[in-house]
């Protein structure tokens, strides 16, 4: 092992611990697109989302209160997706980092949206973003 990489070690170690929340194929219909005919149907998404957070201290007890849920999660995503059009994947995708990292516990998310429907010859298009708080 070369010292730079003794100092990307030291550098890991003294991160803090993190958990990490994880929703696959969060698939809600949504008005989304910029195009004419985009506007006159709902198509579904995909959401991936990765969430950090930061652990519970080892003597605290768990609560409805102090946990990140991840249905409330999906909740506010379909309610926010529900109320509007949205243009671009990537709006909405900034969106969803936002409701993520509201969560007091909450670092890091990457979150990532598809449209599977979008192009005839591709399973999906779409973007994945990173945020941290």
């Amino acid at each position: 092992m070369n010292i730079q990489d003794k100092s990307l070690y030291t550098l890991q170690a003294k991160e803090e611990p993190l958990d990490q929340i994880l929703i696959r194929g969060f698939s809600p219909l949504a008005s989304i697109g910029l195009f004419e005919r985009e506007r006159q149907s709902r198509q579904p998404v995909s959401i991936d989302i990765d969430l950090d957070i930061l652990p519970l201290a080892p003597d605290e007890p768990v609560t409805p209160n102090n946990i990140v849920r991840y249905d409330y999660i999906c909740a506010a995503i379909s309610e926010f997706i529900e109320g509007q059009h949205i243009d671009l994947v990537e709006s909405l995708a900034e969106s969803i980092a936002e409701i993520c990292l509201s969560y007091d516990r909450s670092t890091r998310v990457k979150v990532t949206v598809t449209k599977p429907d979008a192009l005839e010859d591709a399973a999906a298009v779409g973007v994945s973003i990173f945020r941290t708080k």
